[in-house]
């Protein structure tokens, strides 16, 4: 073998040998929402590296594999699959097992913001309320243009989700007369604001 070749050969084993190896996931911190689907993406820049997701055992007949790279599916997102997934890969050669994790952020939030009128011991009630939503939302309500606030929230855990009713005390002059009530829930996930609306209107017609 020529000298030269062979200098060359050493050169590129030396430098593989050195390589700064790193693992690499795709997508960063996702936001999904329940029932939905996703793929985790995982893979190792070095010539037959081995990499695999940990850790979701439920899902391994959906996970693919192939030397550096690998997917992980899942599917049917629940509220109890938020969190952190591991992907670890190794390169040959090297005794160094790598690591990288990504943070998966899981909502639910129903299409549904519902807005309804009752009256307790004289007194008349403004309910607006949100069935199976994770994480709890803000909520923001308006008559008209103003900003209705002293409420009270009543919240019930159904399993990972909640359900929630706010009231507003609405005073007797506001409900004698024609009125436009709507109001805005939003849940934030990892920096991502997600909304529904709901309204109501109070008529004449329906006064006790």
């Amino acid at each position: 073998m020529a000298p030269c070749l062979l200098r060359c050969i050493v050169l590129q084993l030396f430098l593989l040998s050195n390589a700064q190896h790193y693992l690499t996931v795709h997508p960063v911190d996702p936001v999904v929402s329940t029932g939905e689907s996703i793929q985790l993406n995982c893979s190792i820049n070095c010539p037959l590296g081995t990499v695999a997701w940990k850790g979701l055992d439920i899902f391994v007949d959906k996970q693919y594999i192939a030397p550096g790279y690998s997917v992980q599916t899942l599917e049917n997102i629940s509220i109890s699959m938020d969190g952190t997934k591991h992907c670890e890969g190794t390169c040959p050669g090297h005794r160094k097992a790598y690591q990288k994790s990504l943070q998966l952020h899981v909502y639910a939030l129903p299409n549904t913001l519902l807005l309804s009128s009752d009256m307790k011991n004289g007194i008349h009630y403004l309910n607006c309320s949100m069935e199976l939503v994770y994480p709890l939302p803000e909520i923001s309500c308006y008559k008209g243009s103003k900003l209705l606030d002293e409420r009270t929230d009543n919240e019930i855990l159904d399993g990972d989700l909640f359900n929630i009713t706010w009231s507003w005390v609405v005073p007797e002059e506001d409900w004698l007369s024609d009125a436009f009530y709507w109001c805005e829930a939003q849940v934030h996930v990892n920096g991502q604001v997600f909304k529904r609306e709901g309204t109501l209107y109070i008529s004449e017609g329906i006064h006790t």
